[in-house]
């Protein structure tokens, strides 16, 4: 059971963002805020980040910390080789989620922040 955990680390995390952001899309529609401006693609792109990281940390069986600085390796890299595409304020919000949610399983583990404590 633990090895299919590790094979479906990453898949999670990458389905995590695009669930992500169409969860949010469509809450930004029905609460009648305009989808496409500055502020809402910065909240969207912190919440993917985010969520990359927690999910793929959630669904690893053990070395949690490792799980989360490898996908937070992996999450930077992609942002940063997208910045050469097409700059976004969405791919810095993503990198700033990324970071600040590896900061808290970091400093405070992930059992502790998977519980809101």
């Amino acid at each position: 059971m633990n090895i299919i955990r590790w094979i479906l680390v990453l898949p999670v995390a990458f389905i995590s963002i695009i669930v992500t952001y169409f969860l949010q899309r469509i809450f930004l529609v029905l609460s009648g805020i305009f989808p496409d401006s500055i502020a809402t693609n910065i909240f969207v792109g912190f919440l993917s980040g985010a969520a990359f990281i927690f999910s793929g940390t959630y669904v690893a069986p053990s070395h949690k910390n490792k799980t989360a600085i490898s996908l937070l390796v992996i999450g930077v890299s992609l942002s940063i080789a997208s910045f050469f595409i097409k700059f976004q304020y969405q791919n810095a919000s993503f990198m700033v989620g990324l970071i600040s949610i590896y900061y808290e399983i970091n400093k405070r583990g992930f059992d502790t922040v998977s519980r809101g404590y």
